[in-house]
């Protein structure tokens, strides 16, 4: 979605992670609050010792902690790791 915006196709919500990097791009309103979620990384309980999936999730985590906007949490709501 966020290359069909670039390419002028149209308006599009996007996630602020993705749209933020684009510097092309232009946001027409604040983010909506009622729209905000959790990011989840999710493996099988017998996977996740595994290296290969290991790495990935801690990959994962590290980029995706990188921005503060993703691991805010709403008030309430513990942070998972």
């Amino acid at each position: 979605m966020t290359q069909l915006v670039k390419r002028g196709l149209g308006l599009g919500m996007l996630l602020c992670m993705l749209a933020d990097a684009e510097d092309e791009l232009v946001q027409v309103e604040p983010p909506r609050e009622a729209l905000d979620t959790q990011v989840w990384v999710l493996t099988h309980p017998d996977l996740k010792e595994v290296a290969r999936i290991k790495a990935f999730t801690d990959f994962a985590y590290t980029r995706l902690a990188a921005d503060a906007k993703v691991l805010a949490m709403p008030a309430g709501r513990p942070a998972a790791r």
